[in-house]
């Protein structure tokens, strides 16, 4: 075993800086504001020196059970309308409403942040106001925008609520909850509120070029459809191709100029295709291909709108030294400051078994580690061999242990009298250049019980699609990351022995 003196960070994610090839999951969002769940009676107000009055006494009555950041900065405001002047938006509202309106360029959705319930207030007030002003409706319209605001200053810096049900292991980050209102304050004072909403992005390079490639890719395809690339073998061979150059065309893919007739222009389109989206580059309009290109636009900025999401469950600041593992790009990046020391190909979760989101830390490594089998491989896949070949353990060089972790003569087993619920052994594979780790295993805490590992199978580095493992992650470059790993310590070690 060998520890190194510096933990390496390591993070497993579906982000990745420019591809498009990426999970979606569905999130809530956090509870930080008024649930505004109280009625009253309407009261339209003609004297309009009184509707400011008016407001602050609906206010206080609406907000009167809450306690929320909403409540909290109108009570420090004696409940005065803060986007408001005598029922009309005064220019804080309409610079928080036109921030609202253009959110969607963060990756958010307007509708989050109530864009239509103030679009009808500020539209009913308006249409209404020389006849005189519904202060309740004005109120109402306050608590939106102030709601607006907590939201999108939290989840601009922090993203929407994670919890362990998405299967996402990330240390809680602290956040300035509590210093929110006194950020209002100061923001409505100096007419700054669109300026320090922006000021909560993420500094984080990826962030900026996620937002970058998802604002040129909704003006350049949001208002596009295309359909549906049918199966090759599903209609005549000049119906498919005729409909690979329409699809292609749609993000030119291909020029123009190019006709269905032309496969191998054609091929050369789906090629750069394939490389856009982490697809392995053979020009073949194959069914993972064309599953990819049928995804619609729509699809693609909802994609780009979740890493967007995920840059922000990680602090600006990265540690100096880590290992940043990209599942659906199957490649890993050691990275040592802002340099790229290792790049590797990875073999990861199949979409049964995924390899869970994570970040934690390499604290040491083993060199010709054990395999101890997990108990639903051995007793899936092992046993039913076991059972008519007993030889099997043997030529896989494996041995079995009995509950106190004795290794146990196997030739003397019943192997039919178990089951998939009664197995009451351990398997465990010898260390070896046939182990299924390979030859070395990189240890870090996680709740998922998984690794990152060499392999046996090193084959299948070749393969384009690699969601393969039970979860752990194979690592092609798994030697010289244990190289890297203890190149600073003190006590140097012969390369024949790492």
């Amino acid at each position: 075993m060998f520890e190194s003196q510096e933990p390496v960070n390591i993070s497993f994610t579906y982000l990745h800086s420019m591809q498009m090839r990426f999970g979606l999951i569905v999130f809530c969002a956090a509870v930080i504001v008024a649930c505004n769940n109280s009625t009253t009676n309407h009261e339209v107000v003609n004297n309009k020196q009184d509707v400011n009055e008016k407001v602050a006494q609906h206010l206080k009555e609406l907000l009167s059970d809450e306690k929320s950041l909403t409540q909290q900065f109108f009570q420090q405001q004696k409940f005065t309308p803060a986007f408001s002047d005598s029922g009309l938006l005064n220019s804080n509202g309409k610079t928080l409403l036109a921030f609202i309106d253009s959110c969607s360029s963060f990756g958010l959705i307007p509708s989050d942040y109530f864009q239509n319930e103030i679009h009808t207030a500020d539209s009913l007030i308006r249409k209404n106001y020389l006849t005189g002003v519904d202060v309740e409706t004005v109120a109402q319209m306050e608590i939106k925008l102030c709601n607006a605001f907590f939201l999108l200053a939290k989840q601009i810096k922090y993203g929407h609520t994670v919890s362990q049900h998405f299967g996402i292991n990330l240390p809680a980050r602290p956040t300035d909850d509590n210093e929110l209102v006194s950020h209002l304050t100061d923001a409505l004072k100096e007419n700054s509120i669109s300026a320090f909403l922006n000021s909560r992005q993420p500094k984080s390079e990826q962030y900026i070029q996620l937002k970058n490639v998802l604002n040129a890719y909704t003006k350049k395809y949001s208002n596009i459809t295309w359909d549906t690339l049918p199966s090759k073998d599903s209609i005549q061979p000049q119906l498919f191709w005729q409909a690979l150059q329409q699809r292609l065309l749609k993000e030119n893919w291909i020029d123009s100029s190019i006709t269905a007739s032309d496969t191998n222009a054609l091929k050369a389109g789906v090629k750069k295709f394939q490389k856009q989206y982490n697809l392995y580059p053979d020009g073949v309009p194959g069914n993972r291909t064309r599953n990819a290109l049928n995804k619609s636009p729509q699809y693609r900025i909802q994609q780009l709108c979740m890493n967007i999401e995920r840059c922000k469950w990680d602090a600006d600041s990265l540690p100096m030294r880590r290992v940043f593992i990209n599942l659906p790009s199957f490649t890993a990046e050691v990275c040592d400051s802002d340099s790229v020391i290792i790049s590797s190909r990875i073999i990861c979760g199949k979409p049964e078994t995924p390899s869970p989101l994570l970040n934690s830390v390499i604290n040491y490594f083993i060199i010709y580690p054990y395999w101890t089998v997990p108990f639903s491989i051995a007793t899936k896949e092992i046993l039913p061999k076991l059972k008519v070949d007993t030889a099997y353990l043997r030529k896989h060089n494996m041995q079995v242990l009995n509950g106190n972790n004795e290794v146990v003569d196997a030739s003397k087993i019943n192997w039919k009298k178990y089951t998939l619920t009664y197995f009451p052994y351990k398997i465990r594979q010898l260390f070896g250049d046939d182990n299924t780790l390979g030859i070395v295993k990189f240890m870090f805490n996680n709740v998922f019980g998984i690794y990152l590992h060499d392999t046996d199978g090193r084959s299948l580095f070749g393969k384009e699609y690699r969601a393969l493992s039970y979860g752990c992650i194979r690592l092609k470059e798994a030697v010289p990351l244990s190289y890297y790993l203890v190149k600073d310590d003190s006590l140097k070690y012969p390369a024949d022995t790492i």
